[in-house]
């Protein structure tokens, strides 16, 4: 791991239950001082848009929220690879695809 040849200790971010029930039962703790759940990266990041709305003067709109943005924009990225691949005579991303694109995205 990485991580050790730095030195340094991890924190271990792990998909909601609700997303794959798996992930966190599978993920590698070894060296983990602290946990989170994606939801809770989301919910970090919808104040943080939330205080940037309020300093901007503008509210803030729940269809806005970062987890939709993200799915959003994941959902579009997907649909222009899974075009290219299909042109290149390939299979789409495989079903997973989405699920860890949002956890490598709100990281």
């Amino acid at each position: 791991i990485v991580a050790n040849e730095l030195g340094v200790k991890r924190c271990l971010i792990c998909l909601d239950e609700d997303i794959d029930p798996e992930h966190s039962q599978l993920a590698d703790r070894h060296d983990v001082v602290y946990e989170l759940k994606y939801s809770q990266l989301v919910e970090i990041l919808n104040q943080q848009k939330m205080t940037a709305d309020e300093n901007d003067g503008q509210g803030h709109d729940d269809k806005e929220r970062m987890s939709n943005k993200l799915t959003a924009a994941i959902d579009d990225k997907i649909a222009v690879k899974n075009d290219k691949r299909k042109s290149l005579g390939q299979d789409n991303l495989a079903d997973w695809y989405p699920k860890y694109a949002l956890l490598q995205e709100v990281t």
